[in-house]
């Protein structure tokens, strides 16, 4: 087996596997992808004659890969995504055509190549640095006080919260009982006002809201027992009703109710509330409440 069989079997096999992935979210660039690479698999390409060249098959299914990334990056983390357009338009051959013929370069075809690949190389870098560092690219981290009002995004409509009392239990159904020994583990119980601003119905599953600790190392959903949780003692309103579904128990747009939620916490940390769906590359700024110490 010589060099280009190598290189066309492992070209052919990636190609393969990505346009498999990409059937999941993106079918009609998942179906070209598939196609390309089975095609520059040395068994088929053997038994199908098309008079495609190679270098303009992979110059045009390079750019168009290249460029479609870069326009899913373009709005989130803008630096990663423009350095991904610009190696797209750069590879398909039409464009670089234009370019070479008004500049008056000669460009080799390994120079082509070469500026293709340090852009694709540029784009993942600058977006793997974006998420290693948590870089949300012009949202900010807003600090809030019990009491206080905030506005999230939450799917097709906006939801204004307030936290309005927290509280610490090892044990929902008997919150003032006294323990020898606590256990490992506590409740943190918060009770929210929610009012849906939007014009849109929304539902809450266990992970619309969270309890995230101060080192960022732990996250927890809403406990499933926040269903059971009655409005008496401690407790100023009664559990939030998660819905399993979208279709579950949901509140209409213009609606504003009072309810209460638990986090099943590891003691020993600082927690803090927040909405998930406003985290890192959502497009909007990640709000916290504090809940103390636990």
């Amino acid at each position: 087996m010589n060099g280009r069989a190598i290189v066309a079997w492992v070209l052919g096999v990636l190609l393969t596997f990505l346009g498999l992935l990409l059937l999941i979210g993106a079918p009609p660039i998942g179906i070209i992808t598939v196609l390309v690479g089975l095609y520059i698999l040395p068994p088929v390409n053997r038994r199908i004659s098309i008079d495609i060249p190679p270098g303009w098959a992979a110059a045009w299914t390079g750019g168009v890969l290249l460029l479609l990334f870069g326009l899913v990056l373009l709005e989130r983390i803008p630096l990663a995504g423009g350095i991904a357009v610009f190696g797209g338009l750069f590879a398909l051959p039409p464009l670089r055509r234009q370019i070479t013929s008004r500049s008056g370069l000669e460009l080799r075809r390994g120079v082509v190549v070469a500026i293709v690949l340090l852009a694709a190389v540029g784009a993942v870098s600058s977006a793997a640095v974006a998420v290693a560092t948590d870089e949300t690219l012009g949202s900010e981290t807003k600090i809030h006080d019990v009491g206080d009002q905030f506005v999230v995004d939450e799917d097709e409509t906006d939801l204004a919260l307030t936290v309005q009392a927290v509280n610490q239990t090892y044990s929902l159904d008997r919150p003032t009982r006294e323990w020898a020994k606590p256990p490992e583990e506590a409740y943190l119980v918060v009770t929210l006002r929610i009012e849906n601003t939007g014009d849109h119905h929304v539902t809450f599953q266990d992970g619309v809201f969270a309890a995230v600790s101060e080192d960022g190392e732990r996250s927890y959903e809403m406990h499933e027992d926040t269903n059971a949780i009655p409005e008496r003692g401690p407790y100023r309103a009664p559990g939030l009703e998660l819905s399993p579904t979208t279709s579950g128990p949901r509140l209409e747009g213009g609606e504003t109710i009072t309810r209460t939620v638990a986090f099943r916490v590891e003691r020993g940390r600082m927690y803090l509330f927040t909405v998930p769906a406003t985290g890192s590359f959502s497009g909007a700024d990640r709000h916290y409440v504090p809940l103390g110490n636990v």
